[in-house]
C-alpha cells in the first residue's frame, strides 16, 4: 500500500469512527461530567482531560498510572488514578499522531508516531522524567515506512513495525527499553500479499505474550492474516485467518491469554456497524483461526485487549459504537456503553480507554 493510499485510508477511518461517536455524545462540550457514560456492565467513568486531541493508543500501568498517545503531538498522563490528567505536547512533534505507546511507570514511556516517513512522521521518542523531556530515539524518511504501533515484553525488550517496504513488513526491535532500535533482516519475514498492511487504529493490531511471543494482525489484502514470532521479532511466520480482507477490511485487534489461546477482531471500517464485524479465536498460538461464535462484536471491533490475570480469560473490545466484554473467547459478548473509543488498556482489573476529542474513560470494577 503506497503512502498516499495509506493516508487516505487512515483519514477515512478517522472520519467514519469520529462521526459515529459524535452522534452519541456532545461535540466538544466540557461541561459537568456524568459519573458514568452508560449503564450496564461496562462502567466507564469519563475523565476530565485538558485537551481535545484524539487518542488511539493507551498504556495502562496500574490503577493509578496510565498514558495515552494522541494527535497533535500530545501525550496524556495520569498518576493519581484519573483525578488529574496532563496533556503535554512533545517538542517539535505538533504534526505527529502518536498511535503507539508503552509506559513502564509514572516516569518512563516510549511513543511511536504513525504517518508517512517521507513527510517526517515516522519517529520514536522516549522519556524518563514523566514527559518533561523527550529523546528522539529513531526516525526514518524512507518512502513507504509507516509505523503502526509498538509493544514490549518487559522494560527492555520490545518491537515496532511498519507497513511493507519492498514487499515485506519493516520490523524494528529494541533491547534497551527503546533507547535504540535495530531492523529485523527482511529475509526472516514472509512476503506480504498485494495491498496487505496493518491498520494503525488502536495499537492493538500487535501484541506480545510471555518473554518472546509476538503477533501482528493485518488487512488490506485479499485476506486478513496473522504474523507470529517466537523469538522477540527476529524471525516470523504467517497464517491465514480465513477472514476476507480489502482496502478497508481486515483484522484490527488481537490479544492472547497465554501462548496458545487468543482472540482477534476485525471487519470493514467503511461499515461502522453491521455484518462485517467478526471475532476469531485460536488455540494453537495463532497457526489456525476459527469463528468465535454466532454473536459478533457489533460495532466494537477497532481495539481489543486481554484483562491480565482474569479467570476465566476476559477480553474487552472497543470501537465506533462503544465497548463489549467477552469471557468465552468471543462466543458471546456483553455490551456496555455506546461512546466511541479507539485505544484500550488494562492493568489488572483497572481499565482505561481513549477516543476522539480528548475522550478518556476509566473502568470501574472487574469486567464481568
Amino acid at each position: 500500500m503506497t503512502a498516499p493510499t495509506r493516508c487516505a485510508t487512515l483519514m477515512a477511518l478517522i472520519a467514519v469512527t469520529a462521526c459515529s461517536g459524535m452522534s452519541r455524545s456532545a461535540s466538544g462540550s466540557r461541561g459537568p461530567l456524568p459519573e458514568s457514560d452508560a449503564g450496564g456492565p461496562a462502567r466507564w467513568q469519563r475523565q476530565s482531560v485538558p485537551s481535545t486531541s484524539s487518542c488511539r493508543s493507551v498504556s495502562a500501568v496500574s490503577a493509578l498510572v496510565a498514558w495515552a498517545g494522541c494527535s497533535a503531538g500530545r501525550v496524556f498522563r495520569t498518576v493519581d488514578g484519573g483525578a488529574t490528567w496532563t496533556a503535554d505536547t512533545v517538542p517539535g512533534a505538533a504534526r505527529l499522531d502518536f498511535r503507539g505507546i508503552k509506559a513502564f511507570d509514572a516516569n518512563t514511556a516510549v511513543i511511536a508516531s504513525a504517518g508517512p516517513a517521507e513527510q517526517g512522521q515516522a519517529r520514536i521518542y522516549r522519556t524518563v522524567d514523566g514527559g518533561k523531556h523527550w529523546s528522539l530515539t529513531w526516525s526514518d524518511t524512507t518512502r513507504g515506512v509507516f509505523l503502526d504501533g509498538l509493544a514490549f515484553w518487559d522494560a527492555r525488550h520490545g518491537f515496532t513495525f511498519s507497513d511493507p517496504v519492498g514487499g515485506r513488513l519493516v520490523i524494528l526491535t529494541t533491547d534497551d527499553g527503546g533507547s535504540s532500535w535495530a531492523r529485523t533482516p527482511p529475509a526472516g519475514i514472509p512476503p506480504v500479499l498485494p495491498g496487505e498492511a496493518a491498520f494503525a487504529a488502536s495499537n492493538t493490531q500487535l501484541t506480545v505474550q510471555g518473554s518472546s511471543n509476538a503477533w501482528i494482525a493485518t488487512g488490506g489484502g485479499a485476506e486478513a492474516r496473522v504474523f507470529r514470532s517466537t523469538d522477540r521479532g527476529r524471525t516470523w511466520s504467517v497464517s491465514s485467518s480465513g477472514l476476507p480482507g480489502g482496502a478497508s477490511a481486515g483484522l484490527f485487534g488481537i490479544a492472547f491469554a497465554d501462548a496458545r489461546h487468543g482472540l482477534a477482531v476485525g471487519g470493514d471500517y467503511a461499515i461502522a456497524r453491521g455484518p462485517t464485524d467478526h471475532a476469531l479465536r485460536t488455540s494453537d498460538g495463532g497457526v489456525t483461526w476459527t469463528g468465535a461464535g454466532l454473536q459478533s462484536p457489533d460495532g466494537v471491533s477497532t481495539g481489543l485487549v486481554f484483562v491480565p490475570n482474569s479467570s476465566p480469560p476476559t477480553f474487552v473490545a472497543v470501537g465506533a459504537h462503544g465497548t463489549a466484554i467477552t469471557r468465552d473467547f468471543g462466543a458471546t459478548w456483553v455490551f456496555g456503553d455506546t461512546l466511541t473509543y479507539w485505544g484500550v488498556g488494562f492493568a489488572g482489573p483497572t481499565g482505561w480507554a481513549a477516543g476522539p476529542r480528548g475522550r478518556v474513560a476509566k473502568y470501574l470494577g472487574t469486567p464481568k
